[in-house]
């Protein structure tokens, strides 16, 4: 990303742990390829722009903090902020605890292990590593809240519950990875905002492509005579899939039954897999975490196979997809005139997003154009590895010949050039009108 984000962390009691953590943001972030701005503040007497992001760590003693005093309890009530830029990291908090206009805000829950409380080093330890990973975690949601990437799948993600937390993080952090856009912004811890608005939900569902549901021992051990919120939002997803025929799938996370498990759970979870109406549209799965993964992934690229994504920015199959290398803006727009004076519909190679996500941008834009033209910089080694792209997309899912592929440009070797060449690869060049007219024909057929 260019643009630089400013980041304010709110300093907590211990000024040493305050200082680590700026430290670790800016060394992950930087990882990261974020550019931003690191600033303690002592209270909340900020503002926040438009590319601003706010940090609160908060444990028990840091959460009584914030909720008394007066400079910040001003600033949540002013409220000049979006709640999207208020970034919270939990350590050991029950989110019941948490005040209403938190409920709101993206939350980042650390867990960690505690395989040796009495041994200090060993929980400061621990204490890094959950850290570093909210973090990280935190520079994906702010990298994709910049830009969301259009072509990949939109998946629902509901709250933890109880005993899940660990399983909810690991599959946040495997989807974020991956580029897919997830909603709600792993905000929500407390599931308020959407139990209060359901229009709010329904809303995000009609965006979604598949939903994943995470619910706990301890809420299916209280079913059906008392519903926890987690219960309660599949509920009412699976009214939605009852009452819109658009084929959203779900996956259910349980967690396993092993041998420790009270035989009543086990009674209870045999109840909730035998309820049809609360399993519509639904996969329930009882794995270790690992295969878990497995199976969200199968079932997204099951999803993705099929053609079923229902969304509102579909890849329109006949444009062109205009590849040229980075710094040559300049040198294309003659094509990109032409392109707009023929009435041609293209996408460019080149547009703002980070290296991970351009490079599967690239890769959907090669299996679903219709053509592909490529402009020539002189530079072989380059347009080598853009043929090579091409040559590899049945492998990223197309399933149909280009209708042309053409190398435009003034070619100043075309004995070299053709080292990189077959036959299917037309070359234009575009000072000469009879090539102009040629490439019209062929992109017009």
């Amino acid at each position: 990303m260019t643009n630089t984000s400013k980041i304010k962390i709110l300093k907590g009691l211990d000024s040493s742990e305050t200082e680590m953590l700026a430290k670790s943001v800016q060394f992950v972030f930087k990882k990261s390829n974020l550019s931003s701005q690191i600033e303690i503040v002592n209270n909340l007497d900020i503002e926040l722009g438009s590319n601003d992001y706010l940090i609160i760590y908060l444990d028990e003693v840091t959460l009584n903090q914030l909720t008394n005093q007066s400079k910040n309890q001003s600033f949540f009530t002013v409220k000049k902020y979006n709640n999207q830029h208020i970034l919270l990291i939990l350590d050991d908090v029950d989110v019941k605890l948490l005040p209403d206009y938190l409920s709101y805000m993206p939350a980042f829950e650390m867990y960690f292990r505690d395989t040796g409380f009495d041994e200090f080093s060993n929980r400061e330890g621990l204490k890094t590593t959950a850290i570093i990973q909210v973090i990280y975690d935190m520079s994906l949601y702010i990298n994709q809240s910049k830009s969301k990437n259009t072509e990949a799948l939109t998946i629902y993600i509901g709250p933890s519950d109880d005993n899940t937390t660990e399983e909810y993080q690991k599959i946040i952090r495997e989807l974020l990875h991956r580029n897919l856009n997830l909603i709600p912004k792993i905000f929500n811890p407390s599931a308020k905002e959407i139990l209060d608005n359901p229009a709010f939900l329904n809303h995000m569902l009609k965006e979604t492509d598949l939903a994943i549901h995470f619910i706990g021992h301890k809420s299916i051990e209280q079913y059906p005579n008392d519903v926890s919120p987690a219960m309660k939002i599949n509920e009412l997803v699976a009214d939605y899939c009852k009452n819109n025929k658009d084929g959203l799938q779900r996956i259910i996370y349980v967690p396993d039954e092993n041998v420790d498990i009270e035989e009543n759970t086990k009674l209870k979870i045999a109840q909730f897999k035998s309820n049809v109406q609360a399993l519509k549209n639904a996969e329930l799965v009882q794995t270790p975490v690992e295969k878990l993964k497995n199976i969200i992934l199968a079932k997204i690229t099951e999803i993705f196979s099929k053609g079923s994504m229902v969304k509102k920015e579909k890849t329109e199959d006949d444009n062109v997809y205009f590849i040229y290398a980075p710094g040559c803006e300049n040198k294309v727009e003659p094509v990109e005139k032409w392109f707009d004076k023929n009435n041609v519909k293209y996408n460019i190679s080149q547009i703002d997003l980070d290296q991970l996500a351009l490079l599967a941008y690239h890769q959907e834009k090669l299996k679903t154009s219709r053509g592909v033209v490529i402009f020539n910089n002189e530079n072989y080694e380059w347009l080598s590895r853009k043929l090579s792209d091409i040559l590899k997309s049945p492998g990223w899912g197309r399933n149909k010949p280009f209708q042309f592929k053409i190398i435009v440009g003034e070619i100043k070797n075309r004995e070299l050039m053709s080292k990189y060449l077959d036959d299917t690869v037309s070359v234009i060049e575009f000072d000469k009108e009879d090539d102009l007219k040629k490439l019209n024909k062929m992109i017009h057929t």
